[in-house]
């Protein structure tokens, strides 16, 4: 915004912020979506282990005894 009165430098900027949002959506597409889908049930089945071994903690914690 500082160039606002030299049109070609605002083209030049329009242009490089079109380019790097382009490759901002390409690498999230073709890179981080799919490697956060496969790493998604590995880390639901570490959640859930988690919380079992803190269940369990709780329930020693707070005297509970299997009947």
């Amino acid at each position: 915004m500082k160039h606002l009165e030299n049109i070609d430098e605002v083209g030049r900027g329009i242009a490089v912020a079109f380019v790097a949002t382009v490759y901002g959506v390409a690498v999230a597409n073709l890179i981080f979506l799919p490697a956060a889908t496969r790493s998604s049930p590995a880390s639901r089945t570490i959640v859930a282990a988690k919380e079992l071994v803190l269940e369990g903690v709780i329930s020693i914690v707070e005297g509970m005894t299997r009947n």
